[in-house]
């Protein structure tokens, strides 16, 4: 009898180490996404085109990052990066950092990140076709930072000026509608390439 309860122990024993290791094992692969996601977000952010106005990659790498990876992952990387700024380091786009970064004209950009993952999420859990549904998701990514990111600078310039909806719209929008088109199909194009590598 003692010898089949310690038989039986040691086969507990042994499932709970195997169950832990994996535990662990899913942790740090989980951690290492999300530095490498984040890591490739603030590179992005760096990497400025000249175009009518200066444009970054910043937001075709959390589209990216967003297709590529779960909610979690992603989530926690763009809220991570946006830490990493308030923090004082000058990852945002332009060089800037700090709290005065996300609360000035730009911010509501910035914020309007954290609604990618969520809504891209939704689309993938469709069951059309995932190249589609991602660039629909995207589009509509697109309009949400579009209204956050405008709003929020309206918002700020109409306290000290008479400036208004469309004025704001023509500063925000108007001039990154072709770029961010541009990274929506690079978005799709780059994630449906390294899909099967990811997963």
């Amino acid at each position: 009898t003692h010898g089949k309860c310690y038989t039986i122990f040691n086969l507990i024993c042994g499932d709970v180490n195997k169950i832990m290791k994996h535990k662990k094992q899913a942790y740090i692969r989980s951690m290492a996404m999300i530095a490498m996601c984040t890591s490739v977000i603030i590179i992005s952010a760096w990497i400025a085109i000249p175009f009518a106005v200066n444009i970054t990659m910043q937001l075709a790498a959390i589209f990216v990052v967003s297709l590529l990876f779960e909610l979690k992952t992603s989530l926690i990387s763009i809220l991570l990066y946006i830490f990493i700024g308030i923090c004082g380091l000058p990852v945002f786009s332009g060089y800037n950092s700090g709290l005065s970064a996300l609360l000035g004209p730009s911010g509501g950009f910035i914020i309007s990140f954290i609604f990618i993952p969520p809504v891209i999420t939704i689309f993938k859990k469709t069951k059309k076709s995932i190249k589609v549904m991602s660039v629909f998701a995207m589009l509509l990514c697109l309009i949400i930072c579009y209204f956050v990111g405008t709003l929020w600078y309206w918002k700020i310039y109409a306290n000290n000026s008479n400036i208004r909806m469309f004025d704001a719209f023509a500063v925000c929008v108007l001039p990154f509608i072709v770029p961010d088109l541009l990274k929506i199909l690079l978005s799709s194009i780059v994630s449906s390439k390294l899909y099967k590598h990811i997963k």
